[in-house]
């Protein structure tokens, strides 16, 4: 069991899906290649997983309707979805070790409509091709208004009520280098707005990088007295598009959060991939040994 787990050490969350799809030459939509290029989403799985994952994350961050409309695929969402959980069970089946499956839900550009329906439907079948496929959680990830993320948090509880069904709920936040989301609302404030009796852990992701986010890890940490998860992008993109932050600097930035394990997951997010998994592991490893 993840929770179980986590009880009783730090556990490794896996890199980008997008960056090592880049890398291969895909082009976005992700989502459809699980339908398309199974293998590779299972490849990619595979290979964080042997660099040291506890943790991987199903390739379904954009898989709503709202998101999928433009290419076409409006209604496939639940489809693509429950088969981005096949892909990783598939992927866990030869590893040594207990490896668990966070069902990713990436947020919207799409403003919030008077009418909620189309967003209600839009949502609603990725959460359940999700549950349907078997995830061990749910993150719900790189939230930058905390205002459409407490909507999508009432989807959730409605079909966990409806299905009788609950399964633990992760919230990651994106931030700005001020430590606030998109809409200016603080870390704490956006904690205590989201906060549910299921959810069990809130994390930083994606932002400005690893200083950014460490900047204003204590603020999350001081918000809630649930799992905290840091899965930050390899610094930021320069003109080139290359990212700036290399995985010592992102591990000395972090030493002693995880020394004092006030981080309970650690992964990366954009610009990542199977090596900064395989450092963050290494690194767990010898403090777990002290």
């Amino acid at each position: 069991m993840l929770l179980e787990a986590l009880k009783r050490r730090i556990l490794v969350l896996d890199g980008a899906m997008g960056t090592m799809l880049a890398s291969y030459g895909e082009k976005p939509c992700y989502e459809v290649l699980n339908k398309t290029k199974e293998n590779l989403i299972q490849k990619i799985h595979e290979k964080y997983i042997e660099a040291g994952a506890d943790i991987i994350t199903t390739n379904s961050f954009n898989c709503n309707q709202m998101a999928l409309q433009k290419y076409h695929l409006k209604e496939s969402v639940y489809d693509l979805t429950k088969k981005s959980v096949e892909i990783a069970k598939k992927a866990t089946k030869n590893s040594k070790k207990a490896v668990y499956i966070l069902g990713s839900i990436g947020p919207s550009i799409a403003n919030l409509p008077e009418d909620m329906k189309s967003w209600k439907q839009s949502y609603f079948q990725q959460i359940l091709g999700l549950l349907d496929g078997g995830v061990d959680a749910l993150l719900l990830e790189t939230i930058y208004d905390e205002n459409k993320a407490h909507f999508i948090l009432g989807i959730i509880e409605e079909i966990f009520q409806e299905k009788k069904v609950e399964v633990p709920v992760f919230c990651s936040m994106t931030i700005n280098q001020n430590g606030k989301l998109l809409t200016g609302t603080s870390i704490t404030r956006a904690v205590e707005k989201m906060d549910r009796p299921w959810i069990v852990g809130f994390g930083l992701n994606c932002s400005y990088g690893m200083e950014n986010i460490v900047s204003f890890l204590p603020e999350l940490i001081r918000a809630t007295d649930k799992y905290c998860m840091v899965y930050a992008n390899a610094g930021f993109p320069n003109e080139k598009g290359e990212y700036t932050e290399n995985i010592e600097e992102m591990l000395e930035l972090l030493q002693s959060f995880l020394v004092e394990h006030r981080i309970h997951i650690l992964g990366g997010c954009c610009g990542t991939n199977e090596k900064y998994t395989y450092a963050f592991a290494k690194k767990i490893a010898l403090l777990a040994e002290r």
